[in-house]
């Protein structure tokens, strides 16, 4: 069962994602298919996303946000967006799913995390269910819109991702992962979150 409260508890949460990872003998990430998509259009802000809903990570971007200070620029589409129909028709999810269309400026980075997922815990056919659904029924994506120019890093758990333009991989939610941009060019990727219809 689903408690919502535990992830309040960040060093618990954060213990109990390393203790699955520790224990997962699978891939850290794999493509689940490479599609083209629409790309929309939609307006990105920056935001600073680590300094306040991350534990224990000190980072530059844990001051005031700004373009200057941000750490992602991001959009999340409504949940009856196309583009978000369109995640969870490919991926058999339960409509809606979670998505965030994120954009890292050259020198961003983000530090090694775990999510918590609780902007999904919110969504109310997931929320529903709570009673009949467990932590490992997250299904978490990385969709990426452009191929990987050098500089672009993205690593989840001890793995280096490699991604050409319409990738669409999948990764255990527990997995650590990290980011980071040296290239000249601004990095644009999709993250969705959900359950299994």
């Amino acid at each position: 069962m689903i408690d919502p409260t535990f992830i309040q508890n960040l060093d618990a949460w954060n213990a109990y994602c390393k203790k699955m990872y520790d224990n997962y003998n699978g891939p850290d990430a794999w493509v689940v298919c490479n599609v083209k998509l629409e790309d929309y259009i939609f307006k990105h802000t920056p935001e600073n996303f680590y300094g306040n809903n991350h534990y224990g990570v000190r980072h530059p971007a844990d001051q005031e946000v700004s373009p200057d200070t941000a750490v992602l620029d991001r959009a999340i589409p409504d949940f009856g967006h196309p583009i978000n129909k369109k995640f969870c028709e490919i991926l058999g999810l339960l409509p809606p799913a979670r998505i965030s269309i994120n954009i890292q400026e050259p020198g961003g980075i983000i530090p090694p995390h775990y999510d918590t997922n609780k902007s999904t815990l919110k969504i109310p056919s997931i929320a529903e269910k709570f009673n009949e659904l467990e932590w490992t029924d997250h299904k978490r994506y990385l969709y990426f819109w452009q191929d990987q120019e050098i500089g672009q890093f993205f690593q989840i758990g001890n793995t280096q991702i490699k991604w050409k333009a319409g990738d669409l991989i999948e990764f255990p939610f527990f997995a650590r992962h990290t980011t980071a941009n040296s290239s000249y060019s601004p990095r644009k990727i999709t993250a969705i979150t959900g359950i299994l219809a």
